[in-house]
This record gives structure tokens, C-alpha cells and sequence, in this order.
């Protein structure tokens, strides 16, 4: 019986943390917290040849169904800039969009 009672309460705490952990990539309502998409939005611009380190995000703004990820140059210069937008149900960066 004990073991049975063990095996229970290991199960429920597996079950938990895997709720927490799930929880912690995205807020309710199906929403990703801002650092995951921050990171998102970071790897997707380096994959598309872009150095993240010449630039700042300035701003992360949720739209219906994507964010809008704005990054700007740390040299500040006309179309130093870009944007990248993030699926907000699946997480995944889509597309990149260049200053002008």
C-alpha cells in the first residue's frame, strides 16, 4: 500500500513540474511572455544573417495572433532597423522585415 501511495505522489509531482515548466514558455490565454519571444525573434534574425549584437530591441507589441518584435540599430542611421514577427500559437519566428 505504501508503495502505491509513493508511486502516486511521484506521479503528481511529475505532473507538476512539468506544468510549471510548460508555464514558463507561455502565459494563459496562449500567449508567450516576453522573453520567450524576445529569444525567438533573436534566433530567427541571426539565422537570417542579421549581427543581434549591432542592434537593441526596442520594442515587442502583440497584434492578433503575432508579436512584432522591433530591433534597432546601436548606430543610429536611416534604416538601421527591422522587425520580426512571432506566431503567437506555435512560438515560431516567420518572417523578417528590413528597415528602410
Amino acid at each position: 500500500m505504501l508503495r502505491i501511495i509513493i508511486a502516486f505522489v511521484a506521479v503528481a509531482v511529475l505532473i507538476y513540474a512539468a506544468a510549471v515548466l510548460i508555464k514558463s514558455q507561455r502565459l494563459r490565454g496562449g500567449r508567450m511572455n516576453e522573453e520567450a519571444v524576445r529569444k525567438a525573434a533573436t534566433e530567427f534574425a541571426r539565422e537570417q544573417g542579421r549581427n543581434v549584437d549591432d542592434y537593441t530591441v526596442a520594442s515587442v507589441a502583440r497584434e492578433e495572433g503575432i508579436y512584432r518584435v522591433r530591433f534597432e540599430g546601436k548606430e543610429k542611421r536611416p534604416g538601421n532597423h527591422f522587425t520580426v514577427i512571432v506566431d503567437a500559437a506555435s512560438g515560431r519566428a516567420t518572417e523578417l522585415i528590413p528597415g528602410r
